[in-house]
């Protein structure tokens, strides 16, 4: 969506979705970590004490100093990096590029068939 926002001009479109971004990629971070993730203004830097999702966290750094042109790269560096730790937990078997095809991979090993039958947009 960002950068579909960037291509038609939107700039305030692009940062609403740099900020979904933000929110639900380190929402899964924590998630795949295992951790519990605090309140938002406190998450990044509870992000930086996690074992493996820490590495990812200077990714953010550089996102929030970014220019739009070049915002694209470390959104799909985090995205790239989020694949690889859903892949090294086997939580995901998917080998496409979108997180999306991996999200559904993932649900498909929940045994809670309430949790599992959830949309997933309603996930934080």
């Amino acid at each position: 969506n960002f950068q579909r926002s960037l291509i038609r001009g939107d700039r305030v479109a692009a940062l609403r979705s740099l900020a979904e971004f933000i929110n639900h990629s380190e929402s899964a971070l924590f998630l795949i970590e295992r951790e519990y993730r605090p309140y938002y203004k406190l998450s990044h830097r509870a992000l930086r004490s996690l074992k493996r999702a820490s590495a990812v966290s200077a990714l953010y750094e550089r996102l929030a100093c970014s220019d739009f042109d070049s915002m694209t790269s470390v959104i799909e560096q985090i995205c790239a990096y989020i694949r690889e730790l859903l892949s090294e937990d086997k939580l995901s078997s998917c080998e496409g590029p979108f997180l999306l095809d991996h999200a559904i991979d993932v649900r498909k090993k929940i045994k809670s068939d309430v949790i599992r039958g959830l949309p997933l947009t309603s996930f934080p």
